[in-house]
């Protein structure tokens, strides 16, 4: 099978797919319009290859590289057009207005999006339904134009053959659709339990705003001064491939609780050997019953007492948890599991 894999490099996950995809025996190209600044990859087609670098505020420069981005991505698809059995998209498709999905999809090639969190999640709609009322969010956020999302939801549930998301960014869906199992690559992230009776436990905010952490920083900095021992670690900026070596010597993640998880760090952790307190949708389908310390704002305080002074429970989730991670988010069983659904599609794990 022939497949195109972009658009948006979230996590590694473009770059991850294909090289998976090309160990199961498939030719996998991959296309992208933004890079990620944590990750190192490169593409087989690139639109910010050709771009120079923009002086800051220099708009003129701005508008020059936009142009050149869009011209590629144009050229791109019209020379590629009926060159691809399956076509992926992640976080965007790969022009604005949503065209190449109907292009590719009437040439002839299976369709599938992934859903991974901002893309299709609205404020409105999340806040509607999840209790986020002890955080302010910045007014881009919480005042956005949601028309754009909303017409890519509707494209993908127009031409796509399988869609994979979450309920907590699911507002805006109305069709059902599967379970998005993040992909791990388990040659990177090596399990090591270090036993500690004093754990260290670690805080990683890519964005802190959309994790909790002011509030996650304020209770455990409570629970230091009240007696409880830990050896308590907050980093930011941290580039993709340190993560292994700094989980290792971790032995809890406490993640976030603005949204839900277990996400991408969060299983990342589980398979270095980390017990992972994070917010957690208790009534999932069975599909998705991770090993997880559940928490939130109203009661992150008492449950992270408890998990902190019990070496026994601790031990419990980094042993389940990496367990865990491979039967469900083996990068190489992701994929897999992926093109075995196209063939052979199973219900739905949500419904809306």
């Amino acid at each position: 099978m022939r497949i195109l894999i972009g658009t948006y490099e979230i996590c590694g996950w473009v770059s991850l797919f294909q090289k998976e995809f090309r160990k199961l025996g498939h030719h996998c190209d991959t296309v992208v319009k933004s890079r990620n600044p944590f990750y190192s990859s490169t593409y087989t087609y690139d639109s910010l290859r050709y771009q120079s670098k923009i002086r800051p505020g220099n708009r003129l420069e701005r508008s020059f590289n936009n142009f050149i981005a869009r011209t590629y991505l144009r050229w791109f698809v019209r020379n590629t057009i009926g060159k691809y059995d399956l076509v992926i998209y992640i976080w965007d498709t790969i022009l604005p207005s949503f065209e190449d999905v109907e292009k590719f999809s009437k040439s002839g090639a299976r369709i599938i999006f992934l859903f991974t969190g901002s893309d299709v999640r609205t404020f409105l709609l999340f806040s509607q339904t999840y209790d986020v009322s002890k955080w302010q969010f910045p007014d881009s956020w919480v005042k956005e134009n949601t028309d754009t999302k909303t017409l890519y939801v509707k494209t993908a549930e127009k031409f796509a053959d399988l869609i994979y998301s979450v309920p907590d960014q699911a507002g805006l869906q109305k069709k059902p659709y599967y379970h998005l199992q993040i992909p791990i690559d388990l040659s990177k992230f090596v399990f090591r339990n270090n036993n500690r009776r004093v754990p260290n436990v670690v805080h990683l905010p890519s964005d802190p705003w959309k994790k909790g952490t002011d509030i996650i920083e304020k209770v455990i900095g409570e629970l230091i001064a009240e007696g409880i021992r830990i050896n308590f670690f907050s980093y930011r900026n941290i580039r993709h491939e340190q993560m292994p070596e700094i989980l290792q010597d971790m032995d809890i993640l406490v993640d976030e609780i603005v949204f839900h998880g277990p996400g991408v760090l969060s299983f990342e952790a589980m398979a270095s050997g980390c017990a992972v307190a994070t917010r957690y949708i208790e009534d999932s389908p069975a599909v998705f019953r991770p090993p997880v310390w559940n928490v939130n704002a109203d009661n992150i305080k008492s449950r992270l007492a408890e998990l902190f002074r019990d070496y026994e429970l601790q031990q419990k989730l980094i042993i389940e948890g990496r367990r865990y991670v491979e039967q469900q988010n083996d990068s190489a069983k992701v994929a897999s599991d992926m093109l075995k659904n196209l063939a052979n599609p199973n219900p739905p794990d949500y419904t809306i």
